[in-house]
């Protein structure tokens, strides 16, 4: 089975898991199966128990960006497309860069 792919990106506290919540809640009340992937650059993600303890399936990719864990991030898309859902929001987190 194949689901959608909805990528949510922005800068640490930007509120990208709370619009990725509300997107969940959105498409579950209109009968979609939905299944989210958080990313950030450490392990234990806070958004992975908040996503979690609202219901949803969810996979964490952890240790760098979706660029250069590509393929955890398929791994993971692959193991929530096994529990059957239509769309997986995803959270990115972007590095900030000072520019001198």
């Amino acid at each position: 089975m194949s689901a959608d792919y909805i990528m949510v990106g922005g800068f640490l506290g930007a509120g990208k898991t709370t619009a990725m919540l509300r997107l969940a809640e959105h498409l579950t009340q209109r009968g979609q199966r939905v299944g989210l992937i958080t990313n950030d650059q450490s392990q234990g993600l806070v958004d992975t128990s908040i996503v979690s303890s609202k219901g949803y399936p969810v996979e964490e990719i952890t240790g760098g960006c979706f660029c250069c864990r590509f393929n955890s991030l398929t791994d993971a898309a692959d193991r929530l497309t096994r529990v059957d859902i239509d769309r997986t929001p995803t959270t990115m987190n972007w590095k900030v860069i000072p520019i001198r």
